[in-house]
């Protein structure tokens, strides 16, 4: 069952503030899946079990599941055209473009200089800003692409598309002042 909503909740905004660029990832939203986990710290004590200490959280993967509609799921839609055209933009936009589309912004980096004496250039994968109710309700802002998966086959005139992001931990740092 897709559920297809005009609101805002439904869409899922990526923006890059290095590069300029604000993305709305492409397709009809299937669902979203958010996992957090404990980071724990197994310490071994003399004559004892093993003890799990907590350390914290690790880094949060967000699931995203969408569908490349193709021209017939779009027809066999009809009653939402008007809805899915704001949702997924115009219709000669096809599967395997907005499939390429995503493939470029999964591949996208940013080139960072090294602080140091030589001319080394390192390769960071981007890092976005997601805008989307749920996954800012979970405290997730800052995020990396990790995964992009397709599947199609030949009985259906969509492409489905997993993509995974994983969420990013930027330093924040604070300065006091303080007598030498």
């Amino acid at each position: 069952m897709l559920l297809i909503s005009d609101s805002e909740e439904s869409n899922i905004t990526l923006k890059n503030d290095s590069m300029g660029k604000e993305i709305h990832l492409p397709g009809v939203l299937q669902s979203i899946s958010i996992g957090g986990d404990i980071l724990w710290d197994t310490s071994e004590f003399t004559g004892s079990k093993n003890s799990k200490i907590t350390k914290g959280y690790k880094e949060k993967t967000i699931t995203i599941n969408l569908l490349l509609l193709g021209e017939v799921s779009r027809t066999t839609l009809h009653i939402l055209d008007k809805i899915l055209d704001e949702i997924i933009g115009e219709s000669t936009n096809t599967p395997y473009q907005a499939l390429e589309d995503l493939e470029r912004l999964f591949k996208e980096t940013e080139e960072s200089s090294k602080p140091s004496t030589e001319e080394a250039v390192s390769i960071m994968p981007s890092i976005y800003t997601i805008r989307n109710d749920h996954i800012n309700k979970r405290g997730i802002n800052e995020v990396c692409f990790v995964n992009l998966t397709s599947s199609e086959d030949n009985a259906k005139d969509y492409i489905k598309v997993t993509i995974t992001f994983e969420e990013i931990f930027l330093p924040t740092y604070t300065t006091t002042n303080s007598p030498i």
